[in-house]
């Protein structure tokens, strides 16, 4: 019976000639004995349910760093930023107001228009995450 075997092989340490003959030659041995462990992949499925978290897990770190540079955009002025109203869209206006005209206010508005795009795909990831965990039987 034909099998292939993927494994990973990080960690082991290795000796002596590195060639391609050298490795082949030790891969069928350990195949022999018995003593390589193959790497599971999962299904089709999990790999979906992996991407949406790993998407989720990159919007709430995109949205983090966002709000850390705005903040930092004002701490850099001497301006006090305490709590979260500056995120607000309702109190953003004072906010700017606050920055000279030009490069920084101009970057301010950027970072919110970059945030107010984040918070809007935020629930719609997590929805589509937590729908595909749910179809998980585990």
């Amino acid at each position: 019976m034909d099998q292939v075997v993927v494994c990973d092989r990080r960690g082991k340490k290795r000796q002596g000639n590195k060639g391609d003959l050298v490795d082949a030659d030790e891969l069928s041995e350990q195949l022999k004995l018995g003593t390589l462990r193959p790497v599971y992949h999962g299904s089709a499925h999990q790999a979906t349910l992996r991407e949406l978290a790993r998407t989720y897990r990159s919007v709430v770190g995109d949205a983090t760093r966002v709000m850390q540079r705005l903040k930092a955009l004002f701490r850099a002025r001497g301006i006090k930023t305490p709590g979260a109203r500056v995120y607000h869209p309702a109190t953003r206006s004072p906010w700017l107001d606050k920055l000279p005209r030009g490069g920084t206010r101009f970057r301010a508005e950027a970072l919110y228009a970059q945030l107010d795009v984040l918070r809007d795909l935020r629930p719609k990831v997590k929805t589509a995450m937590v729908a595909e965990a749910r179809r998980d039987p585990a």
